[in-house]
């Protein structure tokens, strides 16, 4: 199942797990006209609350801890708005989910779930406080999200700056304290000796159980500046002539592959540049559909 954003992972699996109620009540919010009641917020506020106990090992008290509650209340009313958006989202590119989609996600969690516990699919249910229709409705949502997911970044592709600016030069660095001992495991690469096990021997660095790995270097990384300029100098195998003074010690630099280039990129590689161009895409979207929709919130 395709991974998507974090804003709906966080809405769908976080606070997705509810059933809505159908019966006349209170407005609690409308979004681009459509009504929010106060059973739909309630349900999943006591929902999030319940996660929220679970996660901290506390008991919220509605009477003394208002500050927290009032907090949750929000969070709850800013899911089911989200949740809104997207489903109006989904409705402008005529998305649909056949019963045969929600009936194979639905199997999927009946597997899994009695394939770690016995009667774990129905336990969940009751944990949750679910019916298996209330379950239908979440992962009809759900694979309505990811088809928008789908179609919204359709056309987005991988570009050689965009390889630049997720990779660049594989770094590998061994840091100490004094110059001294730098020069003498420079001297010691001359000879001919291992930079990984130099590093495990003598770096100050977590890195050093890593053979010194410290991943890929680039003009946009967050690196110190002094040592970013060295890294970048070299080329592939290199090694700095010189420690490489910074805040944190002398920095012996070994420069790895160049990733830089489409021809450069893994599969692996690419993919995780794709997928990320896409997550921002998407939440660019939602942020600017957030932003736009006439929403009206009853409580205030």
């Amino acid at each position: 199942m395709k991974q998507i954003t974090v804003i709906i992972i966080f809405i769908v699996l976080t606070f997705g797990f509810i059933g809505c109620s159908n019966q006349a009540s209170e407005i609690v919010a409308k979004v681009n006209g459509n009504e929010i009641t106060n059973e739909q917020h309630e349900a999943r506020y006591q929902f999030i609350k319940n996660n929220y106990e679970i996660m901290t090992g506390t008991i919220i008290n509605e009477r003394n801890d208002k500050e927290i509650v009032n907090s949750l209340k929000d969070m709850a009313l800013e899911d089911l708005i989200m949740q809104n958006l997207l489903e109006q989202k989904t409705r402008n590119y005529d998305l649909q989910v056949t019963e045969e989609e929600v009936d194979k996600s639905l199997q999927y969690i009946k597997d899994s779930r009695n394939a770690t516990k016995e009667n774990g699919y129905q336990k969940m249910l009751s944990n949750y406080n679910l019916t298996e229709e209330d379950l239908r409705e979440e992962l009809r949502f759900e694979e309505l999200s990811m088809k928008l997911f789908d179609t919204i970044t359709a056309d987005v592709i991988i570009e050689d700056n965009d390889v630049k600016d997720y990779y660049g030069i594989k770094i590998f660095h061994i840091v100490v304290d004094q110059e001294q001992e730098a020069n003498i495991i420079l001297t010691k690469l001359n000879e001919g000796q291992e930079f990984a096990e130099l590093a495990k021997t003598y770096s100050l660095c977590p890195s050093k159980e890593d053979g010194g790995d410290l991943g890929y270097v680039n003009e946009n990384s967050n690196f110190d500046a002094i040592f970013k300029e060295a890294a970048l100098s070299l080329n592939t195998n290199e090694i700095t002539s010189e420690p490489v003074k910074t805040d944190f010690g002398y920095h012996i630099i070994l420069a790895g592959n160049m990733v830089s280039t489409l021809d450069d990129l893994t599969e692996e590689k690419a993919a995780y540049i794709l997928r990320d161009k896409q997550d921002q895409l998407f939440n660019k979207v939602l942020m600017e559909t957030r932003e736009t929709a006439d929403i009206i919130d009853f409580r205030r």
